[in-house]
């Protein structure tokens, strides 16, 4: 039969009949071993590592057999040491003798484990429960008659005491429990804290700080700290208000009076989503104030969360100050009117400042574009927007931009778009600057529209241009001219500058009278003759039957008056798109 472990102390049980003539020699090491089971043992644990394991060599010398057991090491985080063979059933005394204030977590199986802080030793021992196995604290209820402690006793819970007698100091790490009135005449020092179940209340009869709270720790974590918790021993739920401090004083009537405070509330308690808000409070004018408020959005109506100043819209004036400016950023309360740089805003924005003087274009505000230089169209702009709806729905109503003339890096030239948006369109330039300073007008009206074919209109009626796109000479910006009636109209008021130029023929004879062959009107009225008073010469006043004649006046109207040719004479009109043409635009 061969030899086995199963023992605590993971001893050799020789099998029957085994090791002749050796079995002495694996007796004396398990005397050894017996002998180290009662010893002192020393392991290192890998530096800064989360888990070890210490394992009971089987009928070898181990550490891990020692009765008190040392473990060393740096850790920056507690670390579960797991101790086996699960089947083991031993006390050890333990020492968590590691560097770097972190506990150590003592386990043996699934079961129970033992926390040992740093510094400290504790008696444990194993169950032996195999996978399940569990550590016990064995010091968890001792009993003992007499305990004479000639150091510090440190006791961490409650100390039931009948009677005491101390000639010395009282240095209480934990809890004291007192029925009565506990009066001190001297400072009372509590090393270990002190817990109030009740309200208390410091009173001193001077302006000395009544609590100060202070830290002596060196390390990288906050302190002093103090801590608000709200603990109803069931779940939180919203609008619970979880801390409040208040200020009060005594008015000129001598009552009590709340004049400031801090307010926190949980507007969420959804595990995950926490939502909190907080606000400080003051008394203005007599009525309850939020000075400054922070809540947390509203994802069903997509409100964001918000830090707001005065969210109960009293008269209240908010200021930011500079260096130099006593108003950098100004707020007026009565109104809401905002001043940068301003004392007494009289306008939704009022901007206060210098221009430069460094050689720059000066200015007083910059807008710039965050694009890079290699992004299209970079440049500085200006949007306005207004409502379109009676719900209040906005939309961009214009805008001002500049826009760089290349993507080439040091190079300057920028041009300028000042842009309108139509009813049912898009926002469109109305004028451009060019980094040279030339200005158009791109969808200024004009047109140009030709007589594509021979005809012969009535006296009194308007002459059909009927075409408006045939050649890149003609054209009908903003669609103004209706070639179906041969009228403009006017788009807005302003001055116009009207040419028609018109080609009669081709059968005209010699003698045909030609002066006032057409004029120029505005909603019926004549505003200019044609320039030519002669008749028909061949050879002389015109050529193989054909007639030109032009006219060109600059009329003054009204939105919607209407632009036509009329022919004074009935003459026959020839089709020539180039030059039989009728021809304006809007020049002021």
């Amino acid at each position: 039969m061969a030899s086995v472990y199963t023992n605590d102390l993971r001893l050799e049980e020789i099998g029957s009949g085994e090791q002749s003539g050796t079995w002495g020699d694996t007796t004396n090491t398990n005397l050894e071993l017996i002998a180290e089971a009662f010893g002192f043992g020393t392991e290192a644990i890998t530096t800064n590592a989360d888990t070890h394991a210490t394992t009971i060599a089987d009928g070898a010398t181990d550490p891990g057999r020692a009765m008190f057991l040392k473990y060393t090491g740096t850790l920056d985080s507690a670390c579960t040491i797991t101790i086996g063979p699960n089947t083991v059933s031993k006390l050890w005394f333990i020492e968590n003798g590691t560097s770097g204030s972190q506990n150590i977590i003592i386990k043996q199986g699934s079961g129970a484990t033992i926390t040992i802080p740093p510094g400290d030793t504790k008696a444990i021992y194993s169950n032996g429960a195999g996978s399940g196995g569990a550590m016990v604290d064995a010091f968890a209820s001792l009993s003992v008659v007499d305990l004479n402690v000639s150091g510090n006793l440190d006791v961490d819970g409650t100390a039931n005491l009948d009677v005491v007698d101390i000639d010395g100091a009282v240095n209480m790490a934990t809890t004291a429990l007192v029925t009565g009135v506990l009066t001190t005449t001297a400072a009372t020092v509590f090393n270990g804290g002190f817990a109030a179940n009740a309200v208390s209340t410091i009173t001193t009869a001077d302006n000395a700080a009544q609590l100060s709270l202070i830290s002596t720790d060196t390390d990288a974590s906050s302190g002093p700290r103090f801590d608000m918790y709200r603990n109803p021993g069931e779940a939180g739920a919203d609008s619970d208000n979880i801390g409040q401090v208040n200020f009060f004083g005594l008015n000129d009537a001598s009552e009590k009076t709340q004049f400031v405070y801090l307010a926190t509330e949980i507007n969420d308690a959804a595990n995950g989503s926490e939502d909190s808000r907080f606000t400080i409070g003051a008394l203005v004018a007599g009525a309850d104030s939020s000075i400054i408020e922070y809540t947390q959005g509203t994802p069903a109506t997509g409100a964001d969360p918000e830090i707001v100043f005065n969210n109960t819209s009293r008269d209240i004036n908010f200021r930011v100050e500079s260096d130099n400016a006593t108003h950098a950023l100004f707020v007026q309360g009565s109104d809401g009117k905002v001043g940068i740089g301003e004392t007494a805003p009289n306008s939704a924005i009022h901007v206060v400042g210098t221009k430069a003087t460094n050689g720059f274009p000066s200015g007083i505000l910059n807008i710039q574009d965050a694009n890079a230089i290699s992004t299209a169209g970079n440049g500085g702009g200006l949007n306005f927007v207004g409502k379109f709806t009676s719900a209040g729905v906005i939309t961009t109503s214009g805008s001002i931009e500049t826009l760089k003339d290349n993507t080439n890096t040091g190079e300057y030239g920028f041009n300028m778009n000042i842009s309108t948006r139509t009813n049912g369109g898009d926002n469109r330039p109305a004028i451009k600057i060019s980094s040279e300073g030339i200005v158009t007008k791109p969808l200024q009206p004009s047109f140009r529209a030709g007589r594509g074919s021979n005809y012969t209109p009535n006296a009194g009626a308007a002459i059909l241009f009927d075409d408006t796109g045939s050649n890149a000479q003609h054209f009908n910006i903003g669609g103004h001219y209706n070639k179906s009636n041969g009228k403009f109209t006017l788009p807005v008021d302003g001055r116009y500058y009207i040419k028609a130029q018109i080609i009669f023929g081709p059968s005209l004879t010699d003698g045909q009278q030609m002066d006032d062959a057409f004029g120029i009107f505005k909603n019926g009225v004549r505003q200019a003759y044609s320039a030519r008073r002669a008749e028909y010469v061949a050879g002389t006043t015109g050529n193989s039957g054909f007639f030109v004649d032009n006219a060109d006046v600059i009329v003054s109207g009204s939105a919607n008056q209407f632009i036509e040719i009329r022919p004074i004479r009935t003459l026959p009109v020839h089709g020539n798109s180039n030059y039989t043409m009728f021809m304006g635009y809007l020049i002021a």
